[in-house]
């Protein structure tokens, strides 16, 4: 297919990537007077049914979600043999692309996770798991909009589809994910905290030299004492992020919309929002330039009801208040197989789906 070949009502007239299964263009629909962002599975892989399935439930899923802060997708379907799915088209760069420039202004990473914590709520709503979220997923208007995108591996979590395979992105898969037990909303949650602990500190969460390591550091390391030592970071924020990267699941809060309410009031009475985020994106200098540093309102624990029966107890950073965390994770890790067993077997079964780029 040419770049200037039209699909259905669309014309494609810029390839915007190019990945292992689909390319993607900014496009026009003339009909509706928009530009849109058109992914077309890739020629060869339109002629095997399980990846066109995968590439039509993403297109299904996502577009039963109607949220401001997820991407629209507006058509899908197959025309003279070509695979396709329409969706709303974001004038902005990823998250990844924001944080390859170096750490977030913490006000600004609370007020990005907030905004991405109601886009997972609504999903999870819809029972919807979107299974591979990570800075690169998460797409930043030149308006200062956030919006979750790429549902490609996301499943309905109450039919537990695809709930033997290993799917994700590795330093974003949750301790579960790593372990072969099925995944939850809590899952989505690690990424979300792993994405969250990425933009205060500049780095992922979790390293490691291979596969192997790197999933045995999900599983195993605490990142929160490197998070710690960002002084800039309200205790109440690192508090958050440390429930959200807990290891075990129920330990983590109840939910993506306890999430965002704790995050809304993390930053109740703050100047930060979408105006805001949009001054950053443009010109990073002058939002600094602009911005006395802030304190929360309160420095209190932001109020996250955790999963019962277990009850987090503080920041992962501080011994003291750890306690409650580290119970629950030592009984999750005491029921955990070696990380590059666990590897090994997915890979001879075939069941991982992990991504190492986009």
């Amino acid at each position: 297919m040419g770049d200037r070949h039209v699909i259905g009502s669309y014309q494609p007239f810029a390839e915007l990537c190019r990945g292992p299964a689909t390319t993607v263009y900014k496009a026009y629909d003339p009909s509706a007077r928009r530009f849109v962002l058109l992914k077309v599975l890739r020629p060869d892989l339109a002629r095997e049914a399980a990846a066109v399935h995968r590439f039509t439930t993403e297109a299904d899923l996502a577009g039963r979600i109607d949220h401001p802060n997820v991407v629209r997708i507006y058509d899908f379907g197959t025309v003279d043999e070509t695979v396709y799915l329409a969706a709303e088209f974001v004038d902005g760069p990823d998250l990844a692309a924001v944080i390859a420039r170096g750490a977030l202004p913490w006000e600004l990473a609370a007020w990005i996770a907030g905004e991405m914590a109601q886009g997972l709520a609504a999903a999870h709503d819809r029972g919807i798991l979107h299974r591979d979220l990570k800075p690169s997923n998460v797409l930043l208007g030149s308006d200062g909009r956030v919006q979750l995108t790429d549902f490609g591996m996301a499943s309905l979590a109450a039919e537990g589809e695809g709930a033997e395979e290993v799917r994700g992105t590795m330093p974003y898969l949750a301790p579960e994910q790593v372990l072969g037990e099925p995944p939850g909303p809590a899952s989505d949650l690690f990424a979300l905290g792993a994405t969250l602990y990425e933009m205060l500190v500049g780095q992922p969460a979790f390293r490691g030299a291979d596969a192997a390591a790197l999933l045995d550091a999900i599983v195993n390391y605490d990142p929160m004492p490197r998070l710690a030592a960002v002084s800039a970071v309200p205790e109440a924020l690192m508090d958050l992020a440390g429930r959200l990267l807990a290891k075990a699941p129920e330990a983590r809060p109840s939910s993506a919309h306890a999430v965002a309410a704790a995050l809304a009031d993390l930053l109740d009475g703050l100047p930060v929002d979408a105006e805001r985020l949009a001054l950053f994106l443009e010109d990073p200098a002058a939002y600094r330039s602009s911005t006395p540093p802030l304190v929360p309102p309160s420095q209190a624990r932001p109020a996250v009801e955790a999963s019962p029966p277990t009850r987090e107890a503080g920041d992962a950073g501080a011994r003291g208040a750890a306690g409650g965390r580290e119970e629950a994770g030592r009984r999750f890790r005491g029921r955990r197989w070696s990380a590059a067993v666990l590897v090994l077997a997915a890979l001879l079964a075939g069941t991982v789906w992990w991504q190492t780029s986009t």
